[in-house]
């Protein structure tokens, strides 16, 4: 329905933001076992007060281009409102195996193989350090490429 003219028009704004990585941000596994005998995860998930604030200065800075334009205002939640409940996170839980050259703070190198062992590569959204608040299809498919013709090139 339209509102009677004059009257404003309230919509939710939907936003993604990437994280930064947090080595406590994790996934693990717990002593608790699934019916197939598995041990079940558990996903310790932080959103740092850095993260707070970049989205909030994002949303910031969209407000003030659509006031500028003169197509309305948006409402900010301001630093001391707690955390919109309607949060929630984008259901692509990366980097539990992150790439880095360094094995102190990474899984994988940068063929994906997983530091120390031989053999054992990964390939998937694990390996990503943060993801761009974005699906990570296409990205993971070239991942996979490219490490296919690593290991063909052994």
């Amino acid at each position: 329905t339209h509102a009677a003219k004059g009257e404003p028009i309230a919509y939710k704004l939907y936003v993604r933001s990437d994280q930064t990585p947090i080595p406590e941000s994790r996934v693990t596994l717990m002593d608790d076992v699934d019916r197939f005998g598995q041990r079940k995860a558990k996903l310790n998930w932080i959103v740092s007060a850095e993260d707070r604030e970049n989205l909030r200065r994002g949303v910031i800075l969209f407000g003030q281009e659509i006031a500028s334009l003169g197509l309305g205002r948006v409402k900010v939640f301001s630093e001391d409102d707690a955390w919109p409940t309607e949060s929630r996170g984008g259901y692509h839980h990366m980097g539990t195996t992150r790439m880095h050259s360094d094995p102190t703070k990474g899984v994988v190198d940068s063929n994906c193989l997983i530091h120390g062992m031989r053999n054992f590569y990964v390939a998937g959204s694990s390996v990503f350090t943060t993801y761009s608040a974005w699906n990570p299809t296409l990205t993971i498919m070239a991942l996979s490429l490219r490490l296919a013709d690593h290991i063909g090139s052994l």
